[in-house]
């Protein structure tokens, strides 16, 4: 069962161990957006503390029930002095098999939180591409938005000379400025929007986006598989795995109860000796 844990400690806890810390001068792209997001110690925690209750529960349920040790002493009888001594050791004996299909049943537990952590970490993935590409999208709108307002700023300038000059009216200009004043106004918004785009992925990643040259990447997704192979990887999906372990595990606990007729077996060995 802890073979669950070491992998699942692998994949989230070394994946850090495995590169170097990424340059600040170089722009933050998707790859190593998801390197970070992984990497941080409370996910592996997380997945761990999952995997170990788990673990915990399903050896609880294969444990043998505790011996029980009696000592005994009886002085009164009547009608003479004899005093008796008793030591007795008894063992419950499982004999309906309750306590293996229990044990089988906590397995199949276990093997559903270690799904449930990889279907926590693709969603965490998932997370952290959206907020991304949605970070690179503000980018590139403010950057878009920036070169607009430029141009109207410097036909604003042109048109100012030409007004001047008295070869361009008045209304031309305030027209400009107004469509400047609109184009800044677009910025200041597109603005707030990446930084509040910045801050979101910087606390799934666990680093300020600021201190990397940007963000990196293409905003249109590649040509998705044919139909035949998403359906192929429907068993790889750790939240349908999750689904069947806990339906085998209900199975189990359901064989385990219809066996409750059985008696309970108690087994025990002493001595008993008496003093006259």
């Amino acid at each position: 069962m802890t073979c669950h844990l070491h992998r699942i400690a692998f994949a989230l806890i070394t994946i850090c161990a495995l590169t170097a810390p990424a340059v600040a001068a170089q722009p933050l792209t998707e790859g190593e957006s998801l390197r970070l997001g992984l990497a941080l110690p409370e996910l592996a925690a997380l997945a761990r503390g999952r995997i170990g209750v788990a673990e915990a529960d399903a050896l609880e349920a294969g444990l043998w029930a505790n011996p029980t040790l009696e000592f005994l002493r009886d002085s009164a009888r009547s009608g003479d002095n004899a005093q008796e001594d008793s030591v007795l050791l008894s063992q419950p004996v499982d004999i309906s098999g309750r306590r293996s299909l229990k044990r089988e049943a906590g397995e199949q537990r276990v093997s559903a939180a270690s799904a449930d952590v990889r279907a926590l970490v693709n969603e965490r993935a998932g997370e952290i591409r959206r907020n991304f590409y949605q970070l690179l999208l503000h980018e590139q709108r403010l950057a878009a938005i920036e070169t607009w307002a430029g141009r109207f700023a410097d036909t604003e300038r042109v048109v100012g000379k030409l007004r001047a000059a008295g070869e361009a009216s008045g209304y031309d200009l305030r027209r400009l400025v107004r469509e400047r004043q609109t184009a800044e106004a677009k910025r200041a918004e597109t603005q707030a929007e990446r930084d509040g785009a910045r801050e979101q992925l910087a606390a799934l990643i666990g680093t300020e986006v600021k201190a990397w040259n940007g963000v990196a990447g293409r905003l249109l997704p590649g040509t998705p598989p044919d139909i035949k192979t998403l359906l192929s990887r429907l068993e790889d999906r750790p939240d349908l795995a999750a689904l069947a372990a806990r339906a085998a595990a209900a199975d189990l606990d359901g064989r385990a109860a219809d066996r409750g007729w059985l008696p309970e077996v108690t087994l025990g060995v002493g001595a008993r000796r008496t003093d006259l």
